[in-house]
């Protein structure tokens, strides 16, 4: 939910400037009103119609208080012409109605929910922004005086789906789900053939993928952050020494090595806005009664795996410009036979299959509970090494 770049939640009033001078026109994410929705019906119909719009399509943001120029027939061209401004006399009554006409009045309820701003332009004027995200619990219906209604955006506005239209919502989500999962599966694939000479360490087998859902039209350029990428890779992969940074021709890539010149860790960040992360943090070995065992800190990973899925939403939205929702997968390699580490300290398990690939982990907004998004895909891995519960 962006304009031009900018998060809704960080407009200001030189952004609002930028649009009207650059003629900036109305398009598949954004469209420019002049006065906020009223209390009647039939402009609560009118907002509700533009958010479900949105939601239904690729997300987008609503600028109201701004006006467009009419062409010699009179008809709008979708081109913002002056910033006319709008009266907001209660900031909180207006943030409280709007959202909850949106949440009470779609279905299925529209998660995450709305993002507004007001802007103020100057003394005398206010522009409200509500930035409304791409759904994938769609598609939503307008339901008003008992009658449901889909709505889908064009280039530059509005229509109300047909059965087409309708049928091919209901298949979209589930095609980006499975469209994650295939780059995920593709990648490993990749990896394991290694036909980039990647050649990694035996114990860096825990690979983890962010990928945004829905539509991606633009390349990511991650020119700009190279040295937050490091310091996120860093803490959060534990890169080791011998740290090393390089374009190529999915994106950009750091890595660690060790004094064998062995890759140990690893962040490759794709043009499309997906993440992929591989680390040896887990994966060890330990001084058992009969021997050197093989370890998978199990705990320890219980503990990471929220941790990084917050710090990999921060890093993808805030700063590289790739908005959620993100589908979060993590998958375990040379797992067989691995025990839990836990060693008196509590029960210790023991994993029945060699690689274990998490079921996706949802993550519609950086504002989610992350220990929750990752309970049921933890579970299975603690089931896995025939452990009943999450013990932390």
């Amino acid at each position: 939910m962006r304009v031009r770049g900018k998060r809704v939640g960080e407009l200001a009033a030189d952004d609002l400037n930028t649009l009207v001078s650059a003629r900036v026109p109305e398009s598949l994410e954004l469209e420019y009103k002049l006065e906020l929705p009223g209390p009647g019906d039939g402009e609560r119909k009118e907002y509700l119609a533009d958010v479900s719009a949105f939601a239904n399509t690729a997300g987008g943001v609503l600028l109201y208080g701004i006006e467009t120029e009419r062409d010699q027939r009179d008809r709008d061209t979708g081109i913002p012409k002056r910033i006319v401004g709008v009266k907001v006399p209660n900031a909180d009554e207006l943030v409280r109605r709007l959202t909850s006409i949106a949440r009470d009045s779609l279905d299925p309820r529209l998660v995450p929910e709305i993002v507004l701003q007001i802007v103020d332009v100057d003394d005398l004027r206010q522009v409200v922004a509500i930035g409304v995200p791409r759904s994938l619990a769609g598609p939503h219906a307008v339901w008003f005086n008992k009658s449901g209604k889909f709505h889908r955006r064009s280039s530059a506005a509005k229509y109300q789906a047909d059965v087409r239209d309708i049928r091919r919502m209901f298949l979209e989500a589930e095609s980006w789900e499975d469209g994650a999962r295939a780059f995920r599966d593709d990648r490993l694939k990749i990896i394991s053939s290694d036909p980039h000479g990647l050649n990694l360490r035996e114990d860096a087998r825990l690979f983890v993928h962010a990928v945004p859902l829905g539509r991606r039209e633009a390349a990511v350029d991650v020119r700009p952050h190279v040295v937050t990428i490091q310091s996120w890779a860093d803490n959060a992969i534990e890169l080791g020494t011998q740290i090393r940074g390089a374009f190529n021709f999915e994106g950009y890539m750091i890595s660690g090595r060790d004094s064998g010149n062995r890759m140990a860790a690893y962040a490759q960040f794709f043009r499309n806005g997906a993440l992929e992360g591989c680390t040896h943090r887990f994966h060890d070995v330990a001084q058992g009664s009969g021997g050197l065992i093989r370890v998978f800190d199990l705990s320890a990973f219980t503990t990471w795996l929220p941790t990084l899925a917050q710090t990999s939403t921060e890093l993808l939205s805030r700063n590289l410009g790739v908005d959620p929702p993100f589908a979060l997968y993590a998958t375990a390699a040379d797992m067989l036979g691995r025990t839990t580490g836990h060693f008196g300290r509590r029960q210790s398990g023991v994993f029945d299959r060699d690689t274990i690939a998490l079921p996706m982990i949802f993550i519609p907004d950086a504002s989610v509970d992350f220990v929750g998004a990752c309970e049921s895909a933890l579970l299975v891995l603690w089931q896995s090494a025939n452990l009943r519960d999450i013990v932390r």
